[in-house]
């Protein structure tokens, strides 16, 4: 490493340092920075503890920053825990989103928090966890870690990778983080456009796989079924469902639940906390039943509960997305493996999927409020654009399903005992 790669390896690291004290102080005002301090200072007490002895399997490290990308992550775990005997996976989390939720989750064998991405804390990490792999999802990057595994040959895979080429580890200032990329045993990007970027950069490591979310939404879709409790509602009715929605996404909702006719509207807020719940009840122009309530009494209901929404898009006539008004949107793959057409604010830009479902013609930005409703009344008033829109999102969910595959056909390969490098 030369000079100039150590003086930007240390302002990075000053960086970090700055993040872990912003952090410490956000804690005392805010419970997620406070859940997040107190899981790191637990990680490094726990990681010891993990008995590497056990099993003679290899070792696969996992990163995700939150929920998100664990969902990317996931179909890859569990295809290589049936292709490769014995593997153990390890699986950290940046975010107490991510962690909070799936801290139970079985197919891994060690969760904890990604402690601070600091050269002590990176080495300790790598002595305790020995990985045969070092798998990161999207754009989570650490370089001190990355460094480290690099240093002791571990292979490091980018997966769901996606590129513009104005990334900051693309600057001549920071381009020791762009020889730290070029190291990566592979990196397996989602759209043609990154696989572009980084050909034109010199990259040799690269290979078009696809989105392995979309794996785990045709998957989830197959096998739903649709909660007991709805299936007499929603006779006869035409069902929309608001999947994550902020109080921003109210400006649409408004005016489709006043519309005239036989609708069932079935919204599913972001934070269901009751704060929000709350919020979202008072701002409604229309008195709602909660999910959780015995009886309904209202078209409009609000689903207080987590882990319902994947499958309530099996019911219905349409879905919008929420974000779209606020920071971005969530997660537009869920609906459109169920063949629907898929609704979504003007932040959206971020998604490839966003973007491909608007020019196949499953999926539809919305602006003003009434786009929404003139959409849904051509839906209803021409049943040939309907089917267009719900082949549209079929077809492409059904044309770029097969990423996992792909990656863990090479990972595995590479990873099968016998085949482990060891330094």
């Amino acid at each position: 490493m030369t000079l100039a790669d150590k003086l930007i390896f240390h302002l990075y690291t000053l960086a970090i340092r700055a993040g872990d004290l912003y952090i410490s102080i956000g804690s005392l005002f805010s419970d997620k920075l406070k859940k997040m301090r107190h899981g790191r200072d637990q990680s490094m007490d726990r990681l010891p503890s993990w008995n590497l002895n056990a099993g003679a399997g290899p070792v696969i490290w996992m990163h995700c920053s939150s929920l998100g990308e664990f969902e990317q992550g996931r179909p890859l775990i569990e295809d290589l825990k049936k292709k490769v005997k014995g593997l153990r996976v390890v699986l950290s989390f940046f975010s107490p989103s991510g962690y909070e939720i799936r801290k139970d989750y079985p197919m891994a064998d060690f969760i904890f928090y990604l402690p601070s991405d600091l050269p002590r804390a990176c080495r300790q990490m790598a002595e305790c966890i020995k990985p045969d792999a070092f798998i990161l999802v999207k754009y989570d990057l650490w370089w001190n870690i990355i460094s480290v595994l690099q240093e002791k040959n571990v292979p490091v895979f980018l997966i769901s990778g996606l590129f513009r080429g104005n990334e900051y580890y693309f600057k001549a200032i920071s381009r020791t983080f762009s020889h730290c990329l070029r190291q990566f045993a592979g990196i397996f990007v989602q759209d043609k456009n990154s696989l572009a970027v980084l050909a034109e950069k010199g990259f040799k490591n690269v290979y078009l796989a696809g989105d392995t979310r979309i794996d785990r939404v045709k998957e989830r879709a197959a096998t739903a079924v649709i909660p007991e409790k709805l299936t007499a509602m929603a006779s006869g009715k035409k069902v929309i469902v608001y999947g994550s929605i902020w109080p921003a996404d109210l400006r649409v909702i408004n005016t489709l639940v006043q519309m005239p006719g036989n609708y069932l509207h079935i919204i599913a807020p972001h934070d269901i906390s009751p704060s929000s719940i709350n919020t979202i009840s008072d701002k409604l122009r229309a008195t709602p039943c909660l999910w959780s309530e015995h009886k309904w009494t209202s078209d409009v209901i609000i689903v207080d509960n987590i882990g319902l929404l994947s499958s309530l898009y099996k019911t219905a006539f349409c879905a919008y997305i929420g974000g779209g008004f606020g920071k971005s949107i969530h997660n537009i793959l869920e609906p459109a493996a169920y063949g629907i057409p898929v609704l979504f604010g003007p932040r959206h830009h971020r998604f490839v999927e966003a973007s491909e479902l608007i020019r196949l013609g499953g999926g539809f930005e919305i602006k003003k409020e009434k786009e929404a409703e003139d959409l849904i009344r051509a839906f209803e008033s021409d049943p040939d654009l309907y089917q267009k829109a719900c082949r549209a999102s079929h077809s492409y969910i059904s044309r770029n399903s097969g990423a996992t595959k792909i990656i863990s056909e090479k990972i595995s390969a590479l990873i099968r005992p016998g085949l482990i490098l060891r330094p």
